[in-house]
């Protein structure tokens, strides 16, 4: 078992005064008061700038996360009545910077974000339009972000502007590598070892002949624009669950775990991965991002216990966690059902393997 089969939570970072729940006092700490497109706490209230970070908490990273220049304060969904809006760049090895709105009248949150792809951050507010930028992902300040126009339709945030040169090209490229690659995970399902990194082989199913059946998806999990491989036995990840990266033409063993039934990890349709334990009356869940060397970095963690021995008296439940901090019930099932339920794959987008 490598060193990935172990989870380690980081260690939380703290930037620009901004704890791991930045919701108290966020709006008064930076003076705004020379941009009249701007506000704090003191002007919406704060209960309006914590209802905001709720939603903020639930769509982002965690780690390292600060907002700047502040709130800004602007219609953005065109019913008349301002909203609050803010950049917030998120993460710690895998920074994402993302615009952020909040209905107050609805109390209902958007956002603008694309991990692992493009960075969006607001420009300024001129002749009641909220011009942003789009840069390449990790490259928030570079010379190549564009200047456009952010919108809202069909219920969600948009940009309207020109595209980031190279674009086009990088998903050319993207896609004629995941032809070698996907050509070379076939081999390796099908029995050929020639490209498996010797020096991380680990324990690899015989997938075609063995007795217990398996599926695979090809997935990019590290955002590096080339999918890897997940394999898992026909919908029981606690049985094996498996992740292969192949890079300059060899197979490398990222994750794999035949041991721990009530233990095991799976993919979501957004690129993350979900680790679930199961234990008597409880659950947990630890939502990470793998990076490019297959090293990832938590995102959010859960955890419920609710006991079914009324009589137990040694533990208090129910219970409920996010992030290690006590919750109550209704926000801990908000937060599973957008971090994971709603991102959960369908039984159809995995291929059985048949050695055909």
């Amino acid at each position: 078992m490598n060193e990935n089969v172990v989870f380690m939570i980081p260690l939380l970072i703290t930037l620009y005064g901004l704890s791991n729940h930045p919701t108290k006092g966020i709006g008064s700490y930076i003076n705004f008061s020379k941009d009249q497109n701007m506000v704090t706490a003191a002007d919406v209230g704060q209960d309006v700038i914590d209802d905001f970070w709720d939603y903020i908490d639930e769509h982002t990273v965690q780690m390292g996360r600060f907002i700047y220049p502040g709130y800004y304060y602007f219609d953005v969904t065109g019913d008349g009545r301002k909203d609050l809006c803010t950049s917030v760049t998120h993460g710690s090895g895998i920074v994402s910077t993302g615009i952020f709105v909040y209905d107050i009248k609805n109390e209902q949150g958007y956002e603008l974000q694309e991990r692992g792809d493009y960075d969006y951050w607001i420009d300024s507010i001129e002749d009641n339009t909220m011009y942003i930028r789009k840069g390449k992902f990790g490259r928030k300040d570079n010379d190549q972000s564009k200047l456009g126009i952010l919108e809202f339709s069909d219920g969600a945030l948009k940009y309207n502007g020109p595209e980031v040169p190279g674009r086009d090209k990088d998903h050319a490229d993207n896609d004629i590598m995941n032809q070698e690659i996907h050509e070379a995970f076939f081999g390796f399902i099908n029995g050929d070892r020639s490209c498996v990194d010797k020096e991380n082989e680990l324990y690899i199913p015989d997938f075609i002949n063995d007795t217990d059946d398996y599926e695979y998806m090809f997935l990019d999990i590290d955002k590096d624009g080339e999918d890897e491989l997940i394999i898992q036995t026909v919908n029981d990840p606690g049985y094996l669950n498996a992740v292969y990266d192949y890079k300059d033409g060899n197979i490398r063993c990222w994750y794999i775990d035949s041991i721990e039934m009530t233990c095991f990890n799976y993919p979501l349709k957004n690129g993350r991965m979900v680790q679930k334990y199961l234990y008597d009356d409880s659950v947990s869940y630890a939502v990470f991002e793998y990076k490019e060397d297959g090293t990832y970095e938590i995102i959010t963690s859960l955890f419920c216990y609710e006991c079914s021995d009324p009589y137990d008296e040694m533990i208090e439940h129910p219970y409920y966690e996010i992030d290690s901090i006590e919750t109550n019930k209704e926000a801990y099932e908000r937060t599973l059902k957008n971090m994971i339920t709603n991102q959960e794959f369908d039984r159809s987008d995995w291929t059985a393997i048949t050695g055909e």
